[in-house]
């Protein structure tokens, strides 16, 4: 069997959620019960408006060529290991991470995983087994590991995104062509949530729609982790 393709990986993931979410909106439903233990779901059609009818392919390319990718990513990277907000939450987080997993976790302050250069799709794998990262990442994924290359490899290939964060439930992209309209901005939306709903659902956002405008419309930073 041959390596999927993002198209696959993503489609796959948002019909499982959605068999998963529309069993949950039942008043009924023990997952419910448990979800709302610790944040209170809005309903499924929701949360994926305005894709309710289904999955909705992969969002096109920029029809203009994206800026140099790498110039890009080394930018937003510098951006982001100057910028120190002061959050002791974030870095009480951390902390504990890094106790759990024996001080396992890449420990890159202030950020807490940040990378010292950006890397390409094709090279996660060997930076999570270099720091340690590959079991701990594997256990917080609802897909393989080639599938989650295969997907930052297709954004890479149309939106110009490079690595410039990991650890053992994150990951973090610069972004040289981020959607410019909102319209845009929902569609790459929803490949976001296929890849990583929690990061949707668990955040403030709540919501695609509201993901798509506060984290991807004009965005050069993409972040994704899993519970």
């Amino acid at each position: 069997m041959g390596e999927r393709t993002a198209e696959e990986v993503l489609r796959e993931q948002w019909a499982a959620y959605a068999a998963e979410a529309t069993r949950e909106d039942d008043p009924a439903s023990p997952a419910l019960a448990a979800a709302r233990a610790y944040f209170d779901p809005p309903p499924y059609a929701e949360t994926v408006a305005p894709f309710t009818a289904g999955w909705p392919g992969l969002a096109p390319a920029p029809a203009v060529p994206p800026p140099d990718a790498d110039e890009v990513a080394a930018r937003v990277l510098a951006e982001q290991w100057a910028a120190d907000d002061g959050d002791d939450d974030f870095e009480d987080e951390e902390d504990e991470d890094e106790e759990e997993l024996g001080g396992e976790v890449i420990d890159l302050a202030p950020r807490g995983h940040l990378l010292d250069r950006p890397h390409r799709a094709a090279d996660v794998p060997a930076l999570l087994d270099a720091h340690g990262l590959t079991d701990h990442l594997r256990g917080h994924l609802l897909f393989g590991l080639p599938d989650l290359v295969t997907v930052l490899r297709s954004w890479e290939q149309r939106f110009g995104t490079r690595v410039i964060g990991l650890a053992h439930d994150r990951v973090t992209l610069s972004v040289a062509a981020p959607p410019r309209t909102p319209a845009e901005a929902e569609h790459v939306a929803a490949e976001h949530f296929a890849f990583s709903s929690d990061t949707i659902v668990q955040d403030d956002a709540e919501t695609l729609s509201a993901h798509a405008a506060d984290q991807v419309l004009n965005s050069e930073v993409w972040s994704f982790w899993w519970d």
